[in-house]
């Protein structure tokens, strides 16, 4: 898969080896914590080209439209050649996974309940998938048994699950991906409509990373990131379901979580696309909408997040969006793109732009 050897790394920095043609296709097991070695390494230099992407809610739970297409068609008649290529040449891959991994549970009362074979998460690792987004509303589905069914199933994958745990400690856990001369952080937390159905873990219970309460803890892992990492992203299951329009909170929060020191702010939950904003100069994408979960048809995306590090050791980021469409079970190229770049310019507000490649500005 994508992740780098840490083993590796550091014998080739101690030995004073030139630097490796290593990728992140090559990353070993997820580590949630950085390693001594990752923390006192020097400097690397080396110019790198990184892309993070990041898409939406996931769902293969029994019954679903995904996994109804997936078994008549397979993956390669699922999404379009160019989206699949996309995900899998990814350096990192997130998306969130909306359902619980077990054949086992007991349902939660609540309107809809999805849990899948967890042996269909071979799907996610065919996919690119490197990290999968647990603080939600439908991992705990079928309750505890779920849960840890869920958790363990991630743990013996090569995909970490992050944002539910077995305790707080576990759930609200940062998960740290090392690229060559980069460290990545992934924080994410919960705060929906239906939050008295979306068990929050603590010390003694399992659950997962609920923020409907408070912010603090969130802005105490994001900044423990920020020194620990060099790129912070934090992903929210936040919202209302159907609206276009973040509530006044996401708004706020998401103010609150760039101030913490996340460079990105990525969310989903309202099940369609809302908008971009930026706040001190940092992104903060409110929803990306349903990317492979019903039937309906909707304009969906891939957020692709550009790492650039020159020669002279100059950073930038750049986030582009490929335009996508979703519908039964299926996510296909639009054929319009910039009719798509229209439709999420009109859910921005005035000071940010989107150009003909798709590339997210601020004024």
């Amino acid at each position: 898969m994508k992740r780098i050897l840490t083993l590796v790394l550091c014998c080739l920095l101690l030995t004073g080896c030139g630097q490796p043609a290593v990728t992140a296709h090559a990353l070993s097991r997820p580590h949630r914590e950085p390693t001594e070695a990752m923390l006192t390494r020097p400097a690397l230099l080396k110019p790198y080209d990184y892309t993070l992407t990041f898409v939406g809610d996931v769902s293969l739970a029994d019954g679903s439209d995904p996994v109804k297409a997936y078994q008549r068609r397979g993956l390669e008649g699922c999404f379009s050649p160019e989206i699949l290529d996309a995900m899998r040449k990814a350096d990192l891959m997130c998306l969130n996974s909306e359902f619980s991994f077990t054949t086992r549970g007991t349902k939660v009362e609540k309107n809809f309940n999805f849990r899948g074979d967890p042996e269909r998460v071979h799907i996610f690792e065919d996919m690119g998938v490197d990290i999968a987004i647990l603080a939600n509303n439908h991992v705990f589905d079928y309750g505890e048994e779920g849960l840890t069914d869920t958790i363990n199933t991630f743990k013996q994958s090569t995909i970490a699950g992050v944002g539910a745990g077995e305790n707080l400690d576990e759930a609200s856990a940062t998960y740290y991906a090392e690229l060559d001369g980069c460290t990545v952080a992934y924080v994410a937390g919960c705060r929906v409509e239906w939050s008295r159905q979306t068990r929050g873990a603590t010390e003694t219970q399992s659950g997962v990373f609920r923020t409907a309460e408070s912010n603090a803890l969130i802005c105490q892992r994001i900044a423990e990131a920020r020194e620990k990492a060099d790129f912070v992203v934090v992903y929210m299951h936040w919202g209302m379901e159907g609206t276009s329009q973040p509530e006044p909170y996401q708004l706020a929060t998401g103010k609150q979580l760039i101030e913490a020191g996340a460079d990105v702010v990525v969310g989903d939950h309202p099940h369609q696309l809302q908008g971009i904003d930026f706040h001190n100069g940092k992104p903060i994408f409110y929803s990306l909408g349903n990317y492979w979960f019903s039937r309906f048809g909707k304009y969906t995306t891939l957020l692709n997040m550009e790492l650039h590090r020159s020669a002279d050791g100059e950073v930038r980021v750049d986030y582009r969006l490929t335009p996508a469409w979703t519908e039964g079970g299926t996510v296909t190229t639009v054929p319009d793109e910039a009719a798509f770049y229209r439709f999420v310019q009109n859910l921005c507000p005035k000071g940010v732009t989107i150009d003909e490649q798709g590339y997210v500005k601020e004024r």
